[in-house]
């Protein structure tokens, strides 16, 4: 009996023929009936294509099972010949040990044949040259993927999208015998990828032709049967509810939906159609009143020398003005903020009743002086933790979606109620095609400065100066720390929100409750009038 079928051979009513060469043949037979892995439609498709094509990529939606279908087709794999070697990587070393190797590791463990070896972490050793192995590889050290050769050879990309070109062209080069099976899976998330070369049929890749098998969301078998059957894929409802979320025909319905590749360049904060109405260059652009009751400054602070340092006034859902100076130095952008103070005040007539400054780096020192010196000013770390981490990967982009909500409610104008110099709008119109990029974890992320500056050559501090003055007052992380200088701070805010009631000004209203949340402002600051 050869050695795989004395691994497998359990049960009585397998021969070592069926073990041997129907197993060879047939997975969705070995898979099933073998080990009793049910498998659903695409599944199986994906283990028949493994059988007659040498080179298998699944563009999948999220959540449908691909990760572990290939867990399983690896201990096919490896059981069903001999010698063999199964060869799995990942961009990071999470997704190999926590991703497909866990489902490796719950295979082995659960099979209803006995299979042999002990499986470790990220290894499964039969004999020496009869063995799985899983391991992530970077670009700059492909090293790990010489030496592997064998008449049986099986190779999994798993998350294929974030594998870098050089590690596809050092996996063909382990693709030499006469039996070799490349398997490629991943979620649709990057159009630049070498996956996307392969996958989209317009498109060249250098690595041969492949057999491309689509997962839609829509072809999970809980989706079609409208009734969880498959645990640990999607629920059955999981397409009805992202369609509250995510329009068809937006770019996050194709990804995660859909699972189509999807241009980068239309994966923008806000579309075109959007930027036109805010900007006030369509007939049709909406009305927005300025609220004089909720005036904010908002500033970013200029990361190098020839960025600016860039102050906006918001006054509600209306844009006031936005003004800039170059540099970061402390005491120049302090003395800056303080001129759009008395600017606002001279303008409206109004106090600001906050200033929202981006704390991170240089902006610390700007808070600390500006604090010292009695102004409402709030740090901001747009870096947190997002407040709903299911969706958002941090606060800046979670504070980013908040403008497009406001946009999609045809509620935001930033046409300036007062002179702003016509260069600075038209900046902030480059500024607003912002990208923002999908994640394996379903979240999103904003396009990071350095991708924005290797794009536009320039930061994009016209974009974040408004996201911080427009955004949901409830996404601003404010400081809770109650030393000496952020007591004054405090304060002085006190005073100035002593000045209004909230209740009049519904963006106020959230500013208020937010500080009340945080355990920032207390009851006993406020007259009973203004009591929550």
């Amino acid at each position: 009996m050869s050695p795989s079928a004395k691994v497998l051979a359990k049960r009585r009513e397998y021969t070592e023929r069926e073990l041997v060469y129907r197993g060879v043949t047939d997975p969705v037979w070995w898979l099933e009936e073998g080990c009793g892995w049910p498998l659903w439609e695409k599944q199986r498709e994906i283990a028949r294509a493994l059988v007659t094509h040498d080179r298998v990529a699944v563009p999948a939606a999220f959540g449908v099972g691909k990760t572990w279908v290939a867990s399983r087709l690896a201990l096919w794999w490896l059981y069903t010949h001999y010698p063999a070697i199964v060869v799995t990587t990942a961009p990071t070393g999470r997704q190999v040990r926590d991703l497909l190797w866990a489902e490796v590791r719950q295979g082995h463990a659960t099979s209803k044949l006995a299979l042999g070896g002990e499986c470790l972490t990220t290894d499964l050793r039969l004999e020496p040259k009869w063995f799985a192995t899983g391991f992530a590889t970077k670009e700059d050290n492909i090293e790990k993927f010489t030496g592997y050769h064998s008449p049986n050879m099986l190779l999994i990309f798993d998350q294929a999208c974030g594998i870098h070109k050089q590690i596809w062209t050092a996996g063909e080069g382990l693709l030499t015998s006469a039996n070799c099976r490349w398997l490629a899976l991943t979620n649709t998330t990057d159009e630049n990828s070498e996956m996307a070369n392969i996958c989209i049929p317009d498109r060249r890749s250098d690595y041969g032709e492949w057999e491309v098998i689509k997962i839609k969301a829509h072809d999970s078998p809980n989706v079609l049967a409208g009734e969880n059957l498959f645990p640990g894929i999607l629920a059955y409802d999981y397409v009805e509810k992202k369609r509250k979320v995510w329009r068809m025909g937006e770019p996050l319905w194709d990804i995660y939906i859909e699972a189509n590749f999807v241009e980068s360049g239309s994966m923008t904060v806000l579309h075109p159609g959007m930027v036109k109405e805010i900007l006030g260059e369509v007939p049709t652009a909406p009305v927005i009143e300025p609220d004089y009751k909720n005036i904010v400054l908002s500033c970013d602070i200029g990361d190098e020398g020839v960025d600016p340092s860039v102050c906006a006034m918001a006054m509600g859902n209306r844009l006031g003005f936005i003004k800039r100076v170059l540099g970061n130095d402390t005491m120049r952008v302090v003395t800056f903020i303080e001129e759009c103070w008395e600017d606002t005040i001279r303008l409206t007539g109004c106090k600001p009743i906050s200033i929202y400054v981006d704390k991170i780096g240089v902006g610390a020192g700007v808070v600390s002086r500006l604090g010292e010196k009695g102004y409402p000013v709030i740090g901001v770390n747009v870096g947190m933790k997002a407040m709903d981490d299911t969706q958002y990967i941090n606060r800046r982009i979670e504070m980013a979606w908040s403008l497009r909500h406001l946009a999609e409610a045809r509620s935001l104008s930033w046409v300036p109620m007062y002179f702003t110099e016509p260069e600075i709008m038209e900046m902030l119109r480059e500024d607003m095609s912002i990208r923002y990029e999908p994640l394996p974890s379903q979240r999103i992320k904003l396009e990071d400065k350095a991708k924005f500056r290797r794009r536009m050559k320039r930061s994009s501090d016209y974009w974040d100066v408004m996201m911080l003055g427009f955004a949901d007052a409830s996404l601003i992380p404010v400081i809770t720390a109650f030393d000496p200088i952020e007591e004054s701070r405090r304060k002085t805010l006190i005073e100035t929100l002593n000045d209004i009631d909230p209740r009049e000004s519904e963006a106020s209203l959230k500013i208020v409750q937010k500080l009340f949340g945080m355990g920032y402002i207390r009851d006993s600051d406020f007259g009973e009038e203004h009591l929550l």
